[in-house]
């Protein structure tokens, strides 16, 4: 992971005022999407969203915050937070399996063209590089 100057400033900025250590940082179409280690996701989005609400008119981008997890399955949740209509089975140590409950969900997940899914698998394997995403 390499960072430029510019994303070096929006993690210093989001460290130093929400007090929290960042894992990873980077774009997401108009988004600044910044991973947080373990256990602070909560003290990085503030009381009622007040983190977010300021820092957003700061760096005047969107901010999307996902807490880490070592555990793969606990990650890819935290990836697909909003949606909570499937399960996630591990197969051969390195593959996961998601299995949405139905079409609906299934399509929430992929998203237009699969751009969802395919964003969801290179968050994973940034992290996680010997660790495979399917949908069955």
């Amino acid at each position: 992971m390499k960072f430029d100057l510019k994303l070096i400033g929006y993690i210093t900025t989001f460290e130093n005022y929400t007090k929290t250590t960042v894992k990873d940082c980077f774009f997401h179409e108009k988004d600044l999407v910044f991973i947080v280690k373990e256990g602070q996701l909560g003290k990085a989005i503030g009381r009622n969203g007040a983190h977010v609400k300021v820092l957003t008119m700061k760096l005047k981008h969107k901010l999307r915050i996902i807490g880490f997890d070592e555990d793969p399955v606990i990650f890819v949740k935290n990836l697909i937070y909003p949606i909570e209509d499937y399960t996630i089975e591990t197969r051969d140590n390195n593959t996961l399996m998601l299995k949405p409950k139905d079409r609906i969900v299934k399509g929430k997940i992929f998203g237009r063209d699969k751009t969802n899914f395919y964003w969801i698998q290179n968050v994973l394997q940034r992290h996680f590089k010997d660790i495979k995403l399917e949908m069955f």
